[in-house]
């Protein structure tokens, strides 16, 4: 056999040469075709090839179509959304009955299974995977497990899963309550990566899971109580922490500092962190604990109103604590789950951030990553476009942005379009970028003959930036960025129309601008 093949060319040498594959058994398993004949055509391979196919599973039906087909049925029932087939076991097994089932249910290391994947499964199969089933989980080998549900009904059948081995775990419950979740026999203590998306959850209940864990290395939770955040703050092994609405009444930041003993090793493994629905303030006092740790990762879900000066605020926080040459990511945003779209009138000055306030991220020259959203966007003129440049070379996606829904602003100095330069020169590996605004009204054609060329950006984003001439924007752009073959405007969907009427320009600088695209995807 050639070294050089590999399974995919294997497996076809294999189909030329046996023109009548073994058949394994009579169960349908949405996989690779390339792996399912290997299985079916050598023997020695078998075992491995069957590892594969099952070893990740979005449904349980694969494993029910092993039992045998006397014991089963497959009927119909009537919903509010249509009629449903669903899966019912009708008569008494033996032991014999679950022997190919478990031959299959044992290679299973992931489950993916969502409440409506649940719900085809009549109370009758749970019944008789409780009580007739010769072991004590119906995938003995899971190590992780998905569960999404939306019906109370269901979230017990979790049981029959939670076997010894799983060290992943993503509870996302919409409905139920503590006891519901508490009920599950979950083994938290051996758990390593736990997500924790449940409806109703009290912060009591929360930080009582998060304080049985000891070996965790990557936790997604709702709210903590302060001890459950230090608890968290001295394990040797926490890598990533995800916090949805954190709050000071909960942490108890009102009568005092996050931790009790403050100290430079706290979460001295930690190197991404997420936090959303916060406040400034709350944020700060988080990054003030991990002062120089090895972050890689920061995501901030904040005030969708966030002044400059509080921005300031923030940002310096970030340059005195962390991490300069490790940190690669950054967003600071509104939260994740923020649905205002209306716009608010507010203070340019106030709440537009200037190129000092940016600044102060410059010394993060590692960054390859950066997503930065305020309320009216950013005021970057040419010499802060230079300098943005120059300060992140590795840049890979930058994202500057207003909030959606913001008003539409142009103000005098903002950069020209030669400043789009500064990123082709020094960004080399530059494949996104947004910026709120820049001048594209007027500049020298002659220009774009004797630009730098940067063959990597492909997507831009201009907000919304003014212009005259498309076919000069056009030609200048392709000059300077050759693979560019996508351009977007804010809140483009909503100047589609013809007869959208605004009072900024929008509307006819969205036309114009796709006129750009058009002319360079030509």
């Amino acid at each position: 056999m050639h070294p050089a093949l590999d399974v995919a060319e294997l497996v076809d040498l294999i189909l030329d040469h046996l023109t009548t594959p073994h058949r394994l058994v009579d169960v349908e398993i949405p996989c690779n075709k390339s792996l399912a004949a290997l299985a079916r055509t050598c023997k020695s391979l078998q075992d491995p090839a069957l590892n594969v196919l099952w070893r990740e599973q979005y449904t349980l039906s694969n494993l029910l179509r092993c039992l045998p087909s006397h014991l089963c049925e497959v009927g119909k029932i009537r919903k509010l959304s249509g009629s449903h087939h669903v899966f019912r076991i009708t008569g008494t097994t033996q032991p014999s009955d679950w022997d190919i089932l478990l031959s299959y249910s044992t290679r299973i290391r992931t489950l993916r299974l969502r409440s409506d994947e649940l719900e085809v499964c009549d109370a009758s199969v749970f019944d008789k995977i409780s009580t007739e089933l010769p072991c004590d989980f119906l995938c003995p080998n899971l190590t992780s497990l998905r569960f999404n549900a939306s019906q109370l009904s269901v979230i017990p059948r979790a049981r029959f899963f939670l076997g010894p081995k799983i060290v992943d775990l993503d509870l996302h419950l919409t409905i139920g309550s503590d006891e519901t979740l508490l009920d599950l026999p979950i083994q938290y203590p051996t758990l390593q990566n736990l997500s924790l998306s449940c409806f109703h959850l009290t912060c009591a209940t929360s930080s009582k899971i998060v304080s049985s864990l000891r070996e965790i290395t990557h936790l997604s939770a709702d709210t903590l109580d302060r001890a459950a955040f230090e608890h968290l703050s001295r394990l040797d092994t926490l890598k990533s922490l995800c916090l949805i609405y954190p709050s000071f009444e909960d942490m108890g930041l009102t009568s005092g500092p996050l931790l009790s003993q403050p100290t430079s090793s706290a979460f001295p493994a930690l190197q991404k962190l997420y936090l959303d629905d916060v406040t400034p303030e709350f944020a700060i006092e988080v990054i003030s604990l991990l002062s120089h740790r090895q972050l890689e990762s920061l995501d901030i879900g904040t005030d969708p109103f966030l002044s400059k000066t509080a921005a300031h605020r923030l940002y310096s926080a970030l340059a005195t604590h962390l991490s300069h040459s490790s940190l690669l990511n950054l967003r600071i945003g509104t939260p994740s789950d923020y649905t205002d779209s209306h716009s608010f009138k507010a203070s340019i000055a106030e709440y537009m951030v200037d190129g000092p306030t940016l600044a102060v991220l410059f010394p993060f020259q590692n960054l390859t990553e950066l997503r930065l959203q305020a309320p009216l966007g950013f005021f970057i003129d040419d010499s802060t476009a230079w300098d943005m440049a120059r300060a992140w070379p590795h840049l890979r996606r930058l994202h500057l942005a207003a909030k959606a829904g913001a008003p539409c602003h142009n103000p005098h100095g903002i950069m020209s379009i030669h400043a789009l330069t500064a990123f082709a020169r020094y960004c080399s590996d530059l494949t996104s970028l947004t910026l709120t605004t820049f001048d594209a009204r007027t500049f020298l054609i002659a220009d774009s003959m004797h630009a730098v060329s940067q063959s990597s950006l492909e997507f831009l984003d201009v907000g919304t930036s003014p212009l005259r001439d498309s076919l000069a924007v056009a030609l200048f752009l392709h000059a300077v960025f050759p693979k560019l073959d996508r351009i977007t405007i804010f809140d483009e969907w909503m100047w589609d129309e013809a007869d959208q009427v605004d009072g900024f320009g929008v509307n006819q600088q969205c036309r114009a601008w796709k006129q750009v695209q058009e002319i360079l995807t030509s």
